[in-house]
């Protein structure tokens, strides 16, 4: 049985929208660092980086970003 251990950060941001999930500028900045788009199901989007994954959870006004590692 494989344990992950998440690490989450959650913020209360006026830009986070849940129907236009992030800001166009942010969406680029992330794919400036190498981070590509993996999937979206309604207000979580899951980036990918060389085999590290982060969810992004962008609701009105809210902001989460977590991770997991073994």
């Amino acid at each position: 049985m494989t344990t992950y251990k998440r690490n989450l950060e959650a913020y209360n941001w006026g830009a986070a929208s849940e129907e236009n999930g992030l800001p166009l500028r942010y969406r680029a900045v992330i794919r400036l660092w190498g981070w590509n788009k993996k999937e979206q199901e309604g207000s979580l989007t899951v980036y990918e980086k060389d085999g590290q994954e982060i969810d992004v959870i962008s609701q009105t006004d809210y902001l989460s970003l977590s991770t997991s590692r073994n």
